[in-house]
């Protein structure tokens, strides 16, 4: 033990463990530099691709940022077309609104010619209207001076008035004979002979001379007075009817008139 100490206690050894120290701490100097270096190169490798990422992507993103633009700077001179169109289509609608009106006012004008006109052609269709019913009545007429100028200008029995010797007198005919057993005359006056057995005479002489009115008149008032259910309204009805007929036509014997006047009262006041 006291040689190992002696030993050691020599300058040659203790230089020589010193060199040994020296040279241990150079290795482990050396290799932390070394293991430092690599740290630090694998960061800078590691920073130096993130930078060439971060340049990527900023040209990337510029890149990006350069199409959008593009696109905003596109979609606003749309936007400005648009607009634009917009303008000019509300200007056109402006126009057809005035035009609209325009027409509109034109048809309340039209519209009302329209109805002034068909005011007139109504007027028109009415005035031809009663003029055709005026032909028609102006032809009704001729018919009946026809058919009943022979009974129109006869007396209530059926005389024609003829002027004779200064007077005016008639001649007796079948009629005449028949309707003297059934009316009579007291002065200026006539009526019906108040018998009902006298009936079936008179409906022989409504069949043979339907359009003498005084057999009607015969018939009402005896049916009238004897046979108060019978259809008696009818034969005064139809007598009225040929009056008015026989009333209106131009040299009429005034036999008519008393009896049309006389059976209008009575028609008036029956309750219908």
């Amino acid at each position: 033990m006291d040689f190992v100490i002696e030993f050691l206690k020599k300058p040659i050894v203790i230089i020589l463990i010193g060199a040994i120290i020296a040279t241990i701490g150079g290795l482990i100097t050396a290799l932390g530099t070394y293991l430092n270096n690599k740290n630090s190169s694998a960061k800078s490798s590691s920073i130096l691709t993130g930078v060439k990422t971060g340049i990527e992507i900023g040209t990337n993103t510029n890149a990006t940022v350069l199409k959008l633009n593009d696109k905003i700077e596109s979609q606003a001179e749309i936007i400005d077309t648009l607009r634009l169109s917009n303008s000019k289509l509300i200007g056109q609608n402006t126009e057809l609104l005035d035009l609209n009106i325009e027409i509109v006012n034109s048809n309340k004008i039209l519209s009302s010619q329209n109805e002034g006109m068909l005011k007139k052609i109504d007027q028109y269709q009415y005035d031809i209207e009663e003029r055709n019913k005026t032909i028609e009545q102006l032809k009704d007429d001729l018919v009946n001076v026809k058919d009943y100028t022979y009974y129109a200008t006869r007396n209530h029995v059926g005389l024609e008035r003829v002027y004779f010797g200064g007077d005016f007198t008639g001649f007796d005919n079948d009629l005449s004979s028949r309707m003297n057993l059934i009316l009579y005359q007291k002065g200026s006056n006539f009526g019906v002979i108040r018998n009902p057995d006298l009936l079936p005479k008179i409906n022989e002489v409504i069949e043979k001379y339907p359009k003498f009115p005084f057999s009607y008149w015969a018939k009402y008032f005896l049916e009238r007075q004897y046979f108060p259910n019978s259809k008696w309204k009818e034969c005064l009805k139809k007598c009225i009817d040929i009056l008015e007929i026989t009333t209106k036509i131009e040299g009429h014997h005034e036999d008519h008139d008393l009896l049309l006047k006389l059976l209008n009262n009575d028609w008036n006041a029956l309750d219908k």
